[in-house]
């Protein structure tokens, strides 16, 4: 019976099948629920079960540890992008390497969407002058008079529903810079929500994005006229730094921005910048070049920007659809079938 380590989390049934296929080693996220293993400890663990198979999330999985087992056949990363996996060293030594593409896209694209709404409609800002006591009052005020209430008063410092009113998404042009799987996904909820979706996607295939009723534009066209932009493209060295100042001063004034993908997609001192001087309208980020933030960053006091801590892909469905693509993968290999989610090429 061949040996297969399971260092990430899978759904329950899948992990019994495993077991009667594999005699199954399960460390890690598998065991334990933490997000990897580090690299020194995956070592160990391949020196000592000398697995055919390793299945992994986001641990290290470097030559030192790939090495390790002189069995190893297969690598099934349970990502979307194998960044953690030495893929050179697998194609030189006959490993195969699988990952499980798009396994978060539909969650992303909901949290993208969330963003959208949160930031334009300006709903964590609303929240916080209540929860603040910017706009409550002392109990010894209160009206109580309950018809056509609209939250204002003479001892309040501005009227919410003149400060947050905001333009409708529906009708409004929604820029994508990128149209993969959660770029894809994103276009068609903002479809629903009867937004005017343009894409910049200089490797899409054009009939693809007529057909979904989409506009095919240049980068600075989609820049200078979209109401909201939103940027998914892949983390290479080309897009490095791809929104940067001049980006942003091409933008409406009125416009947002929102990152859901790369931090290194963006100059966030430029975005800094862009926000501190309203230059563009507002934004809400999900990624950041430092991760956790500092406690005296300065984004962290925009009141134009909403933050969160990385939670795009936060879905609780995400194990069941990379299960399914990691237990496909399996089949395939125990078939001795091409497979479908190789990045070996």
């Amino acid at each position: 019976m061949e040996k297969a380590l399971l260092t990430c989390k899978l759904d329950q049934e899948a992990v019994n099948k495993l077991k009667t296929i594999f005699d199954v080693t399960v460390a890690g996220a598998a065991l334990s629920g933490d997000d990897e293993l580090p690299e020194a400890q995956l070592e160990q663990l391949v020196t000592l079960h000398q697995p055919h198979v390793l299945i992994v999330d986001s641990s290290p999985t470097t030559k030192a540890v790939l090495a390790a087992s002189t069995a190893l056949k297969l690598v099934i990363c349970a990502r979307g992008t194998p960044n953690n996996v030495d893929v050179e060293y697998c194609k030189a030594h006959n490993i195969d390497v699988c990952n499980t593409p798009s396994r978060n896209a539909n969650a992303v694209a909901e949290f993208t969407l969330g963003l959208i709404l949160g930031i334009t409609r300006s709903i964590p800002q609303s929240m916080a002058a209540i929860t603040s006591r910017e706009i409550t009052l002392p109990e010894s005020e209160l009206s109580f008079n309950t018809k056509d209430v609209t939250w204002q008063h003479t001892s309040l410092p501005f009227i919410p529903y003149e400060k947050y009113k905001a333009f409708e998404l529906a009708e409004a042009t929604l820029g994508l810079i990128g149209l993969g799987a959660i770029g894809l996904a994103v276009a068609e909820k903002a479809k629903a929500l009867s937004m005017n979706v343009k894409v910049y996607d200089p490797y899409v295939d054009p009939s693809k994005v007529r057909d979904m009723g989409l506009e095919l534009v240049e980068f600075d066209e989609l820049i200078a006229t979209s109401d909201v932009i939103s940027i998914h493209a892949k983390e290479t060295d080309a897009t490095q730094n791809m929104i940067n100042a001049d980006v942003f001063s091409a933008m409406k004034p009125s416009a947002y921005f929102i990152n859901t993908a790369r931090a290194s997609l963006v100059n966030y001192d430029d975005l800094l910048k862009a926000l501190t001087s309203r230059t563009i309208e507002g934004a809400a980020v999900d990624v950041f070049p430092i991760e956790p933030l500092g406690h005296e960053n300065a984004l962290i006091d925009l009141p134009n920007l909403i933050l969160t801590p990385h939670i795009g892909g936060a879905s609780r469905n995400v194990v069941s659809h990379h299960t399914r693509m990691v237990m496909v993968s399996i089949d395939q290999y125990l078939r001795g079938l091409p497979k479908q989610y190789s990045c070996i090429r």
